[in-house]
């Protein structure tokens, strides 16, 4: 009976898929299985040949009696081993053993399972675990946000990069549709041309403007991408984006300042043309008023005209300020005293119902070189818009701090060259301007006041006399939340203040002299003729360079002041005074020009007799000066 049930037990066990050893305590391997033949590549027989130390590698005798032992006060045991092939190869295998005891035999029953693929199913989980946590990570440390989001745009995953760009937690958003973030910078449409694209597999990349948290906005350069699942079938949409805030800032400011580069030379070439038009009628003005006589009427007439006239002066003025090509009478100047000895008239201008703030958080006086009289415009001239922001009251607030734009960065986002500079902040609580607005705000006679109060002049004079002293002014505005104009002005190691000179007007004189009379423009020529002619001087006029040079070489021994426009066609004025003085190196000369900048002013006159005045300018003002050049 033994011998069938242990027969019966051999043919079961031989159709076993593992590998099954009947082991005795000697070692020797009394039954294999024909899975064990199979896996270990040895024929039956041989195997009933061999003992355990033959396919266990490293197992020695001393090994296998512990074992024994072990096994036999345990009963059973399991275990991850080694066997070795007949072509000597190893693979790994997971062995469960019991101690048997069998008609009075002891031995031992292994069952050998090759783990060989569970092995390197194993072990590529384990890589791929490894390449989900370094992708994680990499998602996790990536300096662009990285949002991942349901088929429906719901979020279910931001990295830490999100939250520092939005200011919402990862809490925070998600389960919320990204619409969350949406801004109203952008139509309807932009965002039904993006979900349908997404939606229809591809991917979708653009440029969009957010709203962070705090209320702020931001443009963010955004790709979406879809995530398929195995079926096909969109599952999951990844959003990577990049604040680019800063750097769409940086492109409006160059296009604003481009803009404004070509607005400041038209508004300087009108002014110059419009300084020789009122050069003419104020002349004219002052003559026939001088020949008026007892007629009181027709000098009234004329010093209305006049009056109107010189209003006209003030706003070609305005013109050549904003352009920078206004005449500067610049010292070393303290911001803070200009500041505080300014508050007084500041104060009269804004009215009882706006509060008047200064502040300044240096010690440093704030030493720039510039033209007071200019600084003391730009303050009134914002004011007074600040003051029409606010007209049921409110609080203005001068600030002044010292900065060091050192890197070209900080430097680029303020629009001025590395260096320290003074920049004065006037910020107000009225009702701010929109993104529209403060795009033309710098534009000559754009205004946003009612016909009648404003000329549109106050705002691009501020920005042509900052930048004509190497200076910016940036604005930041929103719709009821006031405006701020932040001004930089480079500061000066000099000390002290230098004094401008005034002059004593003294009475008009003529004299009998010969004057060279050189302009392009025939009206200011023929003002300047009549003009010297009635005070006395032998006036010779050419309307070119080429003419008085032809004239001058015959009749210049006689000529003892030439006066010159600057800008003019051809060789120009500082040019035909070079080559006229060759000839006549006691030859004096007095420069008109409608800018201090004319065309050749990169040209040094001679240092002797050389001196300049600007359009528009009366009978009395050209006539002290060419005298005065005569007798020096």
């Amino acid at each position: 009976m033994a011998d069938r049930m242990l027969h019966m037990t051999k043919v079961a066990v031989d159709q076993a898929a593992d590998a099954v050893f009947w082991i005795g305590k000697d070692k020797r391997l009394i039954y294999v299985n024909a899975a064990a033949c199979r896996t270990l590549g040895y024929s039956r027989e041989e195997l009933l040949s061999m003992s355990v130390l033959d396919i266990v590698p490293g197992l020695t005798e001393g090994g296998w009696l512990v074992h024994w032992k072990k096994l036999e006060a345990l009963g059973s045991h399991t275990f991850e081993s080694m066997h070795r092939r007949k072509n000597d190869s190893l693979f790994p295998v997971e062995v469960s053993v019991s101690h048997q005891e069998f008609g009075g035999e002891e031995y031992h029953c292994a069952f050998a399972r090759d783990i060989s693929q569970r092995r390197l199913d194993d072990e590529e989980l384990r890589d791929n675990e490894q390449r989900f946590r370094l992708q994680g990570a990499a998602l996790e440390s990536a300096a662009n946000s990285i949002v991942i989001t349901d088929g429906d745009g719901r979020v279910v995953w931001t990295n830490p990069a999100f939250t520092a760009m939005t200011g919402y937690t990862a809490e925070e958003a998600a389960g919320r549709n990204l619409r969350f973030l949406k801004s109203g910078r952008h139509d309807d449409a932009f965002y039904k041309e993006m979900w349908e694209t997404i939606q229809s597999g591809w991917v979708w990349g653009g440029e969009v403007v957010n709203r962070r948290k705090d209320g702020s906005f931001y443009t963010e350069e955004m790709t979406i991408t879809p995530v398929r699942d195995e079926a096909g079938v969109i599952s999951h949409f990844i959003a990577i984006k990049n604040d680019i805030s800063a750097r769409v800032d940086l492109e409006a400011q160059l296009r604003q300042a481009q803009k404004m580069e070509a607005v400041v030379q038209l508004a300087g070439g009108i002014a110059h043309d419009f300084n020789n038009l009122l050069t003419g009628i104020i002349g004219y003005t002052q003559l026939l008023d001088c020949s008026a006589g007892a007629d009181p009427n027709m000098g009234d007439d004329l010093r209305k005209i006049r009056d109107l006239a010189e209003r006209a002066v003030s706003l070609t003025r305005q013109l050549l300020a904003f352009s920078r090509q206004q005449a500067l009478q610049p010292q070393v100047l303290d911001l803070n005293g200009l500041l505080t000895r300014s508050s007084a008239m500041l104060e009269r201008l804004l009215g009882e119902d706006i509060d008047l703030v200064f502040e300044s958080d240096t010690a440093n006086p704030g030493l720039v070189r510039a033209d007071p009289a200019q600084i003391e415009q730009v303050l009134m001239n914002l004011a007074a818009n600040a003051r029409d922001a606010m007209p049921a009251g409110g609080t203005l607030t001068l600030e002044l701090a010292i900065v060091d734009l050192i890197t070209g960065q900080a430097a680029r986002q303020a629009g001025v060259q590395p260096g320290s500079y003074a920049t004065l902040t006037v910020k107000d609580s009225g009702h701010g301007m929109d993104v529209d607005t403060m795009a033309h705000i710098f534009e000559p006679f754009f205004t946003t006041k009612d016909v009648g109060k404003g000329t549109g002049l106050g705002l691009p004079m501020v920005y042509g006399i900052i930048a004509q002293h190497g200076g910016n002014v940036l604005v930041f505005s929103e719709p009821d939340q006031g405006t701020t104009f932040r001004i930089y002005l480079p500061l000066v190691e000099e000390h002290g203040e230098e004094a401008l000179n005034a002059t004593q007007e003294d009475p008009l004189a003529g004299g009998s002299e010969t004057i060279l009379v050189v302009e392009d423009e025939k009206r200011v020529l023929d003002d300047v003729q009549r003009l010297l002619a009635d005070q006395g001087y032998e006036v010779l006029t050419a309307t070119n360079p080429e003419d008085a040079e032809a004239l001058f070489a015959e009749m210049g021994d006689d000529v003892s002041l030439l006066v010159t426009d600057l800008a003019m066609p051809g060789s120009g004025g500082r040019r035909l005074y070079a080559k006229l003085r060759q000839s006549n190196p006691e030859l004096k000369v007095l420069h008109l020009s409608g800018s201090p900048e004319g065309a050749e002013s990169g040209i040094e006159g001679p240092d002797t007799g050389d001196e300049d005045l600007r359009n528009p300018l009366g009978p009395e003002e050209l006539a002290r000066a060419l005298r005065e050049m005569l007798d020096a």
